[in-house]
């Protein structure tokens, strides 16, 4: 458990306060964070640094290509020997691959297609979130924006490395995002819109202001919270299954207990993800509702079985 100084929701002229706070710092010019200055030899350093990498990254990969190109033009295994084409399976294989102590290789009958392909592929590759991973890098999360490291470094005459490299430029990734954000909003205010014909009351975004012993005054933000005269179910919605994060919904789940406990609620309260789409995969094992699941649904009884049975706490 968390020890709390003080955990209080926001009033509404507070969160109109807290919004245009934000709008503001988001919308202000680089020159404007004395972090950009006082960085300013580690943030050049680590752009060059960055570029580096990726640099050696793309000569690495095309330095084993023109290897294996080699190879397969002259048909010679790795180990030195002439490789022979095998009719009956018609690939080209090494007569000597029996030697387990050399390395060797084998070649498909049309291996010059994907040299072909993978010629096409490539190439210097960085993330659309570059200025995001440097920041990272230095520990100057929260203190500097990838907007505003990006305007910096323009206003070096250090290039953006995505354009430079043939991508659309890095202001656009980081646009694109700003969209996103804006879709998973209508996506949470649709999902709100189901539930509340189902509860007594439904809060959409409930702004929390907090303090941990020992640590800075905090502002969180809780999708949504639907309750009745039995439960209150705090839930976390997620655009997909990949992004849930455990550690945040087990933070929001204390500080809405805190609150509940001031105010002598003794609801029972429990905590859930809803998610817009899932992904399979072998290592996610996140229990969460999918959104399409749970619109078929048409009574409260079969809500409240749904989400008890994917509760997450």
């Amino acid at each position: 458990m968390k020890n709390f100084e003080y955990v209080e929701i926001l009033t509404k002229e507070e969160v109109g306060d807290f919004i245009k706070q934000l709008n503001r710092k988001n919308n202000s010019s680089n020159s404007n964070n004395p972090s950009l200055e006082s960085n300013k030899t580690a943030l050049i350093k680590e752009y060059h640094a960055y570029e580096n990498e990726i640099i050696s990254t793309f000569k690495s990969q095309l330095k084993e290509y023109k290897k294996e190109l080699k190879l397969w033009n002259n048909k010679t295994c790795v180990c030195g020997r002439k490789l022979k084409y095998i009719d009956g399976y018609k690939f080209w294989g090494c007569p000597d691959y029996q030697n387990e102590g050399k390395k060797h290789l084998t070649f498909k009958h049309n291996q010059q297609e994907y040299f072909d392909y993978r010629f096409k592929n490539i190439k210097v590759r960085l993330s659309a979130h570059w200025c995001t991973d440097i920041i990272k890098k230095l520990n100057l999360v929260g203190k500097i924006k990838a907007k505003e490291l990006l305007l910096f470094y323009i206003s070096l005459n250090l290039d953006d490395l995505r354009r430079k490299y043939g991508y659309k430029s890095t202001i656009k990734s980081i646009s694109s995002y700003v969209i996103a954000n804006k879709e998973s909003k209508r996506e949470e205010l649709e999902i709100t819109k189901f539930l509340k014909p189902f509860f007594d009351k439904t809060i959409h975004q409930l702004y929390i202001r907090f303090k941990e012993k020992e640590s800075i005054e905090k502002i969180k933000i809780f999708d949504l919270i639907v309750s009745d005269e039995n439960q209150v179910y705090l839930i976390e919605i997620k655009r997909h299954n990949i992004y849930i994060d455990e550690e945040q919904l087990e933070l929001y789940y204390e500080l809405l207990k805190h609150i509940m406990t001031e105010k002598g609620d003794k609801r029972v309260m429990k905590s859930l993800f809803i998610v817009n789409e899932f992904y399979e995969s072998s290592y996610n094992f996140n229990n969460c509702i999918v959104f399409e699941d749970l619109k078929k649904l048409k009574s409260k009884p079969e809500i409240l079985l749904e989400f008890d049975k994917k509760i997450y706490k």
